[in-house]
């Protein structure tokens, strides 16, 4: 759990890279029932799917694809993906021209 909370904590940097290999920890190790957030936050804590599709719509289309990959991962992990989730991957999927539509597919 403590991977999945530096991961959080990284998403905010300005680098792709990081917020990249952010992605693929929480798709990697994010649990659906387990909310993120800081500990002070309280009423600011969300569940991971809807940390990963914040970045559906990220200025960097490598972000934009970790983003598909993060969530294509917790579906193959076998985590139920949310109705307004799945229909943010395919407007996704319909707007973007770059690398993110393959990924898209997938899911």
């Amino acid at each position: 759990m403590r991977l999945v909370e530096v991961a959080y904590k990284h998403l905010s940097d300005t680098y792709f890279g990081v917020r990249n290999k952010c992605l693929q920890l929480l798709g990697c190790l994010g649990m659906v029932d387990a909310p993120l957030g800081k500990e002070n936050e309280g009423a600011g804590l969300r569940d991971v799917q809807s940390i990963i599709s914040d970045y559906f719509g990220d200025q960097d289309p490598r972000v934009r694809t970790a983003a598909l990959k993060a969530m294509l991962q917790l579906h193959e992990r076998g985590m139920k993906i949310h109705q307004i989730i799945y229909d943010q991957v395919r407007a996704e999927y319909v707007l973007t021209a770059y690398c993110t539509p393959t990924v898209a597919l997938d899911v």
